[in-house]
């Protein structure tokens, strides 16, 4: 199996990096504004929005090459950024693959030790017949691997990855996948491969448009899922009066068999007596859940998550997609009972 492995980086102190009130304008156009979020270690967060809303110049804020318009970045002593740029830098055609790395050095530094150049681009999974080669005759994926190398090469704990998933192939891109997860730092990467931050995020930078940022923890999916949940609480009078969150699976949701479900007959029918008391347990059921979801979240939010929970971080989240569906149901369900209820004029 192919493994490819990020330098390990040095540690990083109590503070990372510090956004309050972030915002930019850029041509006279405010981007975002009123952004505040606090890294912690092992935080994996994807920055999601359409082309030219602002999420490379919120990288760029980030490591000081863009002044905010307003509000402030504070950086940790220890923190040590590298930034893969959306640019991916210029290749050397002519050059080999050995020569574009090595940068007059024969060596690597590796953690506290050296690695062999020819040994560090093993990791990133070139052979030794390809290692000799010029760039011209790379594939796609090969370019990028290379240009990862090269970058990587730098150091750092805090990494900001710009649309890394461009190019690779397959393979390259699930290793990729691996090694971010593995990644003992802070990695913040822009993408729109909507897999790929499922897979490896834990948080989500939404750029939603209005001159704002949300922060939602969970994947991508799941992030999406709060926001549709959102939208729906505020079109439907019964789910307007609860504050969504993510789900805990507690009971399975009730469901309405055939002969108890709403019929287009013409004539009204009135909730029978098993669906009433359904109806008026719907409000604990439903806090059951959000209640069971809170925990989980709560457990994100947590600044130790990292240190007490990092293995169990694509446990828990598969546990509130699971929840998620949960809630779904339930609402559904209600908004069904809900309907013959007032069809039927009680």
């Amino acid at each position: 199996d192919m493994e490819l492995v990020i330098p390990p980086p040095p540690p990083l102190g109590n503070r990372v990096v510090e956004l309050t009130n972030l915002g930019i304008q850029f041509g006279g156009r405010t981007l975002f504004r009123n952004f505040t979020h606090v890294f912690e270690n092992g935080q994996r967060i994807g920055v999601a929005g359409r082309n030219g809303v602002g999420k490379t110049s919120l990288l760029k804020a980030i490591i000081g090459e863009l002044p905010p318009t307003e509000g402030t970045v504070k950086i940790g002593q220890l923190t040590k950024f590298n930034y893969v740029d959306q640019s991916r830098l210029q290749l050397r055609e002519d050059r080999t693959v050995i020569d574009e790395v090595s940068d007059g050095t024969e060596f690597v530094i590796w953690g506290a030790g050296k690695l062999s150049l020819r040994a560090y681009l093993k990791r990133f999974l070139f052979s030794d017949d390809r290692i000799n080669l010029q760039v011209k005759y790379l594939s796609g994926g090969e370019r990028s691997r290379l240009l990862l190398a090269r970058i990587l090469k730098q150091g750092g704990n805090f990494l900001i990855l710009d649309e890394p998933t461009n190019d690779l192939d397959l393979n390259t891109l699930r290793v990729l996948e691996e090694a971010l997860i593995a990644f003992p730092g802070v990695v913040l990467v822009v993408s729109h491969d909507r897999y790929f931050l499922n897979r490896v995020c834990t948080g989500i930078f939404a750029f939603e448009g209005d001159e704002q940022v949300a922060y939602s923890v969970g994947d991508y999916e799941y992030y999406l899922e709060k926001k549709k949940r959102a939208a729906a609480a505020l079109a439907a009078p019964v789910a307007a009066s609860f504050q969504v969150a993510p789900k805990s699976s507690v009971s399975k949701p009730a469901t309405a068999s055939r002969d108890t479900a709403p019929k287009s007959t013409g004539g009204k029918r009135k909730l029978s007596f098993k669906e009433a008391r359904e109806l008026d347990d719907m409000e604990n059921q439903v806090y059951g859940v959000e209640e069971q979801i809170g925990k989980i979240e709560n457990l994100f939010a947590d600044p130790e998550f990292h240190k007490t929970h990092a293995t169990q971080t694509n446990a828990l989240l598969a546990e509130l997609a699971a929840h998620k569906e949960k809630l779904n149901q339930l609402y559904k369900r209600w908004e069904e009972l809900e309907a013959i209820k007032t069809a039927s004029g009680v």
